[in-house]
């Protein structure tokens, strides 16, 4: 059974969704991710800020997301998440899993989205399809701790691992990272990004002679020394 505070959680939710949704919609159709993104921010009285724009191999980095193929990741600590990284993004080829897939839909187009799922069968169709996108030259966008939540990054769930290892090293793996300790009612919101392939992902973890029952956490660590933070 739902608690009141749970239930008045969803119904907030829902509502800034249909408040949004029209706008979005049509943010989309003339200016396609970053669009949404802008009218996003425009809505929310946010203001994205890329902390390493000022990096000498920023542009390198954006350049490979917009044209490899891989997967993106973010920590989720809030509602502007999701627009910090589709701001980032000038490509259309893009996928985005999520558990609230009936919500994106509503300014997204179908085949943008992938619905989050828990049952087996299900799953191994979900792993597939995002493994054929990112074969296919695409990216798929998901959280790998999976709901959002406040606070420090929690270990990732097991999806991110699993495609990880089912995944050609070259693929891309790009991490952004929304400055959690600061204020949720700030109007400035501080993202951090990180370029890697797969393949360093999985060497790391084999290198350091951890047990498999720690693979989850172990690759949460690495996200995080991207960032210089502490898990």
């Amino acid at each position: 059974m739902k608690s009141i505070e749970r239930y008045a959680q969803e119904v907030s939710e829902k509502a800034l969704v249909d408040t949004l949704a029209g706008p979005l919609k049509l943010a989309f159709e003339q200016g396609g991710f970053k669009g949404v993104s802008a009218k996003g921010q425009e809505i929310l009285g946010k203001k994205i800020t890329y902390s390493q724009a000022h990096e000498r191999d920023f542009l390198t980095k954006r350049e490979r997301l917009n044209r490899e193929a891989g997967v993106v990741i973010c920590n989720h600590p809030g509602e502007i998440d999701s627009l910090a990284v589709l701001g980032a993004l000038d490509r259309d080829d893009v996928k985005l899993l999520a558990g609230n897939a009936d919500r994106l839909r509503t300014f997204l187009p179908e085949d943008k989205v992938l619905l989050s799922t828990s049952d087996i069968g299900e799953l191994r169709i979900l792993m597939q399809e995002m493994r054929e996108q990112v074969l296919s030259g695409g990216l798929v966008f998901l959280y790998p701790e999976g709901n959002q939540h406040e606070g420090p990054v929690q270990v990732f769930k097991s999806g991110f691992g699993a495609l990880l290892k089912d995944l050609p090293p070259e693929a891309m793996v790009y991490s952004f990272n929304i400055e959690s300790d600061k204020p949720q009612n700030e109007s400035i919101v501080h993202v951090g990004e990180s370029y890697a392939q797969a393949g360093d992902w999985i060497k790391a973890f084999s290198e350091s002679g951890r047990p498999k029952s720690e693979y989850n956490a172990f690759l949460t660590e690495m996200y995080l020394s991207q960032f210089n933070k502490n898990h």
